[in-house]
């Protein structure tokens, strides 16, 4: 009768121990979903700070062209893309290319 016991209580510890574990699991998940919607959402408020040709010029950038292969692609000259990249680096508050690049690639 003592094993009968014992076994029932190892069943119900089994039983908790899964049971907490699929709860884990199922947080965890909609705490990542959560996250990355934040991050997609911050990324999109970003590009709405620059005009449509920075954002433009900006997908360049996240493709590592260098100035000139963006200036080619968008028939601008490189003084003009130059300026918008400076704008993009004001707006977006980085110094960088890569500071750029960091926002929206993860």
């Amino acid at each position: 009768m003592l094993a009968a016991s014992d076994e029932n209580s190892e069943l119900s510890w089994n039983f908790y121990l899964i049971s907490f574990l699929i709860i884990s699991l199922i947080a965890n998940t909609l705490l990542f979903l959560h996250i990355h919607k934040i991050r997609q959402s911050k990324t999109e408020d970003l590009k709405q700070r620059l005009s449509k040709q920075e954002q433009v010029v900006l997908e360049q950038i996240l493709q590592n062209k260098t100035n000139k292969d963006i200036a080619e692609d968008l028939f601008l000259s490189v003084s003009t893309v130059k300026t918008h990249i400076n704008n993009i680096y004001k707006k977006l508050n980085v110094q960088s290319r890569d500071d750029a690049k960091s926002l929206f690639i993860k």
